[in-house]
């Protein structure tokens, strides 16, 4: 009787908590919204997360040291304006994207304009709001998993880098 009392508590509560971690319970909704020719693009996303890359001004980066077995080259320095300059970095992770949007997110040097909005599900309200402006795609990657996870056969994950950004309301500066 203890043993099947003990199972039985056992059972439930690992139901309870592969439950608890079912997209219908996610505490928070984070949804990527995308302008694109006057319309808007939306889709759920898993996560973004934002990088700033600073460098003092004058700053130098020199190239690796040339190969002295070949014809020797002067050895390039770069200044950190000439490079990429200051910028606030996006990433973000979805499980997929729509037909549509990765039109627009994979359009050779488009600049794009959009948000990424956090809704608490249980106040129903907007924690978070980050827009952001002239961002231009700079990496994205396609993963497929033989087994999935969450239903899902893989994730996408897209890089940005963006001129303006800005969370709340409070610009962020590059």
């Amino acid at each position: 009787m203890l043993l099947c009392f003990f199972t039985l508590s056992l059972a439930t509560a690992i139901t309870q908590a592969a439950r608890a971690q079912s997209a219908e319970d996610q505490r928070f909704q984070v949804e990527l919204i995308l302008e694109d020719g006057g319309r808007e693009l939306s889709c759920k996303i898993n996560s973004a997360a934002l990088s700033i890359a600073r460098y003092p001004a004058g700053s130098t980066f020199s190239a690796a040291a040339p190969d002295t077995t070949i014809t020797q080259r002067p050895v390039t320095t770069a200044t950190a304006e000439n490079m990429m300059g200051d910028a606030v970095f996006i990433n973000i992770d979805a499980p997929t994207f729509p037909a549509e949007m990765l039109k627009a997110l994979t359009k050779r040097q488009a600049q794009l304009t959009g948000k990424i909005v956090v809704t608490d599900t249980y106040s129903r309200t907007i924690a978070k709001t980050i827009n952001f402006d002239k961002a231009l795609l700079n990496s994205f990657s396609d993963q497929i998993l033989a087994y999935g996870y969450a239903g899902h056969m893989g994730n996408m994950t897209i890089a940005f880098t963006c001129k303006t950004v800005t969370i709340n309301g409070t610009v962020i500066e590059p």
